[in-house]
């Protein structure tokens, strides 16, 4: 398995022994994910690749907790985003998650606000499952975290079902085998 990101012991502990973290599935396998979600021939328009990649961003810092690793991931989603769309490549949007972690309407009006731009059902799929990878990344699923997954769902007009179909496509992909291994 590769491996990458190294860092020390916790902030302001002083030095411990050197932690060694496996390069995350999810960015290696995340051109897999877009090809599953999009139907099959179509692109995304540059204002579709810049509402996902803001609701990625918000995804990632809605915990208030900015990790590498999730930094990582942004540009491997951003790289692949843009190379769908055939147009060039721009950075990330930023998209402050204050003071939304404890403001459920204003969340559900920046969400609704930065969704506008998601015409094509693809492109709406695509930004859920996005946005709930994000969410999980760091193997933890905070309340405001499954809140804003659920909001996005609803804002995206996404029946549960199909959120949880969507999911569970992207879940197949990041780990393999799991489904082949049922007898």
């Amino acid at each position: 398995m590769p491996w990458a990101h190294t860092a020390t012991g916790a902030e302001g502990t002083g030095p411990a022994s050197l932690l060694t973290v496996p390069v995350d599935p999810l960015a290696v396998r995340f051109p897999r994910i877009v090809t599953a979600i999009l139907p099959p021939g179509s692109t995304l328009r540059a204002e579709e690749v810049r509402a996902i990649l803001a609701l990625a961003f918000l995804s990632a810092e809605i915990d208030l907790d900015e990790l590498p690793p999730e930094l990582d991931l942004l540009d491997v989603v951003n790289r692949t985003l843009w190379e769908v769309s055939g147009a060039p490549r721009e950075p990330t949007p930023i998209v402050s998650p204050l003071p939304l972690p404890n403001d459920q309407e204003a969340r559900s009006a920046l969400l609704a606000q930065l969704s506008v731009p998601l015409r094509s059902t693809g492109a709406r799929e695509l930004a859920y499952v996005v946005a709930s990878l994000f969410t999980i990344s760091d193997f933890e699923l905070a309340p405001v975290e499954r809140a804003l997954v659920a909001e996005l769902r609803r804002v995206l007009g996404i029946a549960e079902p199909r959120a949880a179909e969507l999911v569970e496509i992207a879940s197949e992909i990041v780990t393999p085998g799991v489904a082949e291994a049922d007898p």
